[in-house]
C-alpha cells in the first residue's frame, strides 16, 4: 500500500515541471529494475549482514555497470543506493511495485510520487507539461551519459528532432556533457582492464564523476548512468542543484533511438529522419547482452 497518492496525467507532469523550474534543489528519478532488486535485498538483510545473491552480480555488472562484479562492490553500491533514496523530492514507484513502495515509504518520506510517464515530458502533447520548455533562459543543463558524443551531435538539431513537439526545448538552454563509460559487463576484457586500472572499482568511478560535476557550472543535471545515477542525483541535490535521473530515456530527449522503443506505440509519432542510433564508438562489444541491445 502507498501512504501517498501517485500523481497521474497533467498533475504529474506539472509537479515535475514545477520542481525543475522553481527555486531550490531537486532530486527526481526512479530505481531501475536491477538496482531495485539490489537495494531492496540490502534493505531487508543489512542487519543480518547477508551476502548479495550471486545471481545478481552478473546483471549488476552487465545491465547497471557495477565493477568488479564482487560481493564487496555490490554491498557498497547497495548502501550508496539506499542513501540516495533519502534525497528524493519526486520519484516514480513504477507500477506501484510493493518493494519500491516499501523503500520509498521508509526512506523517501518527503517525496511526491508520480507515474513513470511523468518523467518523460515529451510524451505529453501539451507544451505546459514540458519542463524543458519552461526552464528559465540560459539555464545550464549537464547531461551525464555514455552517449554524450551522439547527444552533442544532436543538440544543434533539436528543433528538427522535435518537429512533433515544437518548442520542446527552450532554445537558449546551454548544454554540456560528461562522457560516462559504457557498462562494464558489456565491454571487452581489454576495456574492463582499462576501467579497473583507472578507477579501481565502482566507488572510484563514482568519486571521479562527482569531481567532474564539481568542476562544471550547471543548474540541472540529466542523468542516465546505470547504478551510479541515483548517487549522482543525490550528490547534485547536496550541492544545491537540481537533478533528474531518467535512465535509458535520457537519450530520447536528444533524438537518439534504441531498440526498446522501436515498437512502443506511444513513441512512433515522435520519430522522424533526424533521429539517430548511438554512434558505433558508443556500442560496446557485448551490447546485445543488455535486453537484446535495447539502447542501441
Amino acid at each position: 500500500m502507498t501512504s501517498r497518492p501517485i500523481l497521474e496525467g497533467s498533475e504529474a507532469f506539472a509537479k515535475v515541471r514545477d520542481e525543475l523550474v522553481g527555486p531550490g534543489p531537486a532530486a527526481i528519478g526512479k530505481l531501475g529494475t536491477i538496482e531495485l532488486e539490489l537495494a531492496y535485498y540490502r534493505f531487508k538483510t543489512k542487519k543480518d549482514q547477508r551476502p548479495i545473491p550471486e545471481q545478481l552480480l552478473v546483471p549488476l555488472s552487465r545491465n547497471a555497470g557495477m565493477f568488479p562484479p564482487t560481493q564487496e562492490t555490490a554491498l557498497k553500491m547497495a548502501d550508496e543506493l539506499l542513501k540516495s533514496l533519502l534525497f528524493f523530492t519526486i520519484t516514480s514507484p513504477w507500477w506501484a511495485i510493493p518493494q519500491s513502495l516499501e523503500l520509498y515509504n521508509t526512506l523517501s518520506r518527503s517525496a511526491n510520487f508520480v507515474t513513470l510517464q511523468a518523467l518523460e515530458c515529451f510524451l505529453s502533447p501539451n507544451p505546459d507539461h514540458w519542463w524543458t520548455a519552461s526552464i528559465p533562459s540560459n539555464t545550464k543543463v549537464l547531461i551525464i551519459s555514455p552517449f554524450s558524443s551522439s547527444i552533442e551531435r544532436q543538440i544543434p538539431n533539436l528543433d528538427k528532432i522535435w518537429a512533433s513537439r515544437p518548442g520542446l526545448w527552450n532554445p537558449t538552454t546551454k548544454f554540456q556533457t560528461i562522457k560516462f563509460p559504457l557498462s562494464y559487463g558489456t565491454q571487452s576484457q581489454e576495456i574492463q582492464k582499462e576501467m579497473t586500472d583507472r578507477w579501481s572499482d565502482s566507488l572510484g568511478l563514482l568519486a571521479w564523476t562527482k569531481e567532474q560535476m564539481d568542476s562544471l557550472d550547471y543548474d540541472i543535471a540529466m542523468i542516465g548512468a546505470g547504478i551510479y545515477s541515483l548517487p549522482l542525483m543525490a550528490f547534485a541535490k547536496q550541492r544545491g542543484k537540481k537533478a533528474i535521473h531518467l535512465g535509458g530515456s535520457t537519450q530520447l530527449f536528444f533524438g537518439i533511438r534504441g531498440g526498446r522503443w522501436d515498437t512502443m506505440t506511444d513513441f512512433q509519432p515522435l520519430f522522424n529522419e533526424h533521429w539517430i542510433r548511438p554512434a558505433l564508438e558508443e556500442r560496446p562489444v557485448n551490447y546485445t547482452s543488455v535486453e537484446k541491445g535495447c539502447y542501441w
